[in-house]
């Protein structure tokens, strides 16, 4: 193994167990967040660099070439871990759109409701006072009528006794006319009986 080699196993140890603490610990700052997170990219961010200051000093083109590629791969993980918070954050938009949208209609259903309920009663309201003023204006018609046909039954009764008294009264003149013609017939027959008799006296 030669030298460059044996640098390169040195750096790449050395390189390990300094990051791997850090990686635990970004790892622990993560967990539950779900894809890699901004501490483990800083991480393996910090490791291609040292990987890459290492192969410059040494001249070692295959660390270069891990570093160029495991910065490659972070840069990948950033781009996938800035997609993932941006769809996150879409997404927790959208619910909380969505929640909003429909506390909006629960609010307006709640509203139309009650504005259902409130034209019901005002309905309601106005089918009562149109039966109480038609039930009024009916007693008052039945009591209107009554009254007439109280007033046509007085009159008519008032007409019924003037017409007896009328009948009653063409009787009684009637019968004071004839009695006064049989006292004037009486008075004549009395006259002239009484004539008579005196015409015989004078013949005598």
């Amino acid at each position: 193994m030669g030298l460059r080699d044996l640098t390169r196993t040195a750096a790449d140890t050395t390189i390990k167990a300094v990051k791997w603490p850090l990686g635990q610990a970004a790892r622990a700052v993560g967990r539950g967040k779900g894809g890699t997170t901004a501490p483990e990219i800083l991480v393996d961010r910090a490791d291609a660099k040292a990987r890459a200051a290492v192969g410059t000093v040494t001249g070692d083109q295959q660390l270069k070439s891990q570093a160029r590629k495991r910065s490659a791969a972070t840069d990948e993980r950033e781009r996938a871990s800035k997609l993932r918070g941006e769809a996150q954050k879409r997404k927790g938009q959208v619910e909380e759109n969505a929640s909003e949208t429909e506390a909006k209609a629960e609010q307006r259903r709640r509203e139309a409701a009650a504005r259902e309920k409130k034209r019901k009663q005002q309905a309601d309201k106005q089918r009562k006072d149109i039966e109480g003023k038609a039930d009024q204006a009916t007693a008052r018609r039945k009591a209107e009528a009554a009254k007439a046909k109280e007033t046509v039954d007085t009159l008519n009764a008032e007409t019924e006794k003037k017409k007896r008294s009328e009948v009653l009264a063409e009787k009684e003149q009637a019968l004071e006319e004839r009695d006064d013609a049989l006292t004037a017939s009486d008075e004549a027959q009395r006259l002239g009986a009484a004539a008579s008799r005196a015409k015989a006296e004078r013949k005598a």
